[in-house]
């Protein structure tokens, strides 16, 4: 993360995490089974650098049951 603050460069994470997805993301893209297409995209809006206790936040409970609602 360091390097990425450092040298802001846009960066393609792929994770089975949502937690992880939203900590890290500005922008969240969620795909469908094969043949995977977009099926959700959620702009993250949390300022940086993020620190832990914002995964406790109501802010970020409410990303995740987002997410998780475009999983269903």
């Amino acid at each position: 993360m360091k390097v990425l603050i450092e040298h802001k460069k846009t960066v393609l994470f792929i994770t089975h995490d949502i937690e992880e997805a939203i900590f890290l993301s500005d922008r969240v893209y969620v795909l469908s089974d094969r043949p995977a297409h977009v099926i959700k995209t959620l702009d993250i809006a949390f300022p940086r650098p993020r620190n832990r206790e914002m995964l406790s936040s109501r802010e970020f409970l409410e990303y995740k049951d987002i997410l998780l609602k475009g999983l269903l």
